[in-house]
């Protein structure tokens, strides 16, 4: 009797373990959701400090002619950004010095840190760091209106932002510019000759397509971009973490109608089969809840097969670009939930196959005992 209870035990233990991955996986994707409001892209080509300067003066040069004007148009609020590795930061005062990956951003920097407007587009000597660089430059995370260097200029520390990466956050401010002649548009000064500002993070809006978005920037400041594809990286976690609980109730339909077949009186038979199709309209009215499928994902007509070839290549040249594209600091938002809620999904699967198997093995063997 003991070796019984033992065996059940065990058997709750892998049902729990399935249930706790399970929710695991399901607060993963729930991050990785949280990304909806942003489009992430990478430039083409990296773009200098001038030369971003330069976009987002025009930027505010045309949005302050929109206001003045009274047009209503919906501007494409961006921030442009790259990360320098591994810089030496430098706290003068108490002689300390680390390395650091260093954001450098030219936009809302809420696109990038929520809930984070400083420092803005005016304050160019505002910077950000996480408390990983806070600690290791000051011994402490109090360290608002404190000075560090980065690369012999002055910063002083606005906000310290949660972290353990040791990162820097810099403002690429209003006067860089200026050093930017009018006669080559976007072609800078010798002195910033390094062009490290290769991404794009836009604000999205909801009532156009992400790829309208990505065009209308595109054609506003001349500079191709190219997308990534979160989207397709939430569809696939969310089929992920909906494919445990579909599995439990395909085992569950399955033995209702193993029980309807093994019935003889009808009437037990058509209330077996009510429940049988109960269950499966709850189940698609719940999967349809949860499963939003983009209109950039839905043909004109089904039976237009180019389409979905074409939506094919799409989505495989964005498996590429994702793989392929160097990583930052700030795209852990977004990998470490998708690799994370994928882990936690199959694992989650594993053990509910592990107990199903476990329970039938019981069943068998106490219909022997």
């Amino acid at each position: 009797m003991r070796k019984k209870y033992e065996s059940y035990l065990f058997l709750a233990i892998l049902v729990l373990l399935s249930v706790v991955f399970f929710y695991l996986s399901a607060m993963s994707w729930g991050t990785l959701s949280q990304s909806k409001e942003r489009i992430l892209c990478s430039l083409s080509e990296p773009v200098s400090e001038n030369q971003a300067a330069l976009l987002m003066k025009q930027y505010l040069e045309q949005l302050e002619d929109n206001i003045q004007a009274d047009r209503e148009e919906e501007s494409l609020k961006f921030c442009i950004w790259g990360q320098k590795e591994q810089v030496v930061l430098r706290n003068e005062n108490l002689s300390r010095s680390t390395q650091a990956d260093v954001i450098l951003f030219c936009g809302s920097l809420e696109l990038l840190f929520e809930d984070c407007r400083r420092p803005a587009w005016e304050d160019e000597q505002g910077c950000l760091l996480d408390e990983e660089a806070a600690w290791a430059l000051f011994g402490s995370t109090s360290v608002e209106g404190k000075e560090i260097t980065f690369e012999e200029e002055r910063y002083t520390v606005r906000r310290v932002i949660s972290g353990k990466d040791g990162i820097a956050v810099v403002p690429v401010g209003r006067s860089k510019a200026q050093n930017v002649a009018p006669e080559n548009g976007v072609k800078a000064e010798e002195e910033d000759t390094e062009q490290i500002l290769n991404r794009v993070t836009i604000k999205r809006i909801e009532s156009q397509l992400v790829s309208e978005q990505q065009a209308a920037w595109t054609n506003q400041f001349g500079l191709s971009v190219d997308l990534l594809d979160l989207e397709f990286l939430r569809g696939i976690s969310g089929f992920c973490v909906l494919l445990v609980p579909a599995v439990f109730c395909g085992v569950f339909l399955y033995k209702l109608w193993k029980l309807y077949q093994k019935m003889d009186l009808w009437r037990w038979k058509g209330m077996l089969l009510v429940v049988i199709l109960l269950s499966v309209v709850l189940f698609l009215l719940q999967f349809q809840k949860w499963v939003l499928i983009p209109d950039d994902y839905i043909p004109a007509r089904w039976s237009d097969f180019a389409f979905w070839s074409q939506l094919g290549k799409q989505k495989r040249e964005s498996i590429k670009m994702l793989l392929q594209i160097h990583k930052s600091v700030i795209d852990d938002e977004w990998m470490i939930p998708f690799l994370s809620g994928i882990s936690y999904s199959f694992l989650s699967q594993g053990f509910a196959i592990f107990s199903t198997v476990a329970f039938c093995h019981l069943k068998k063997r106490d219909g022997r005992s």
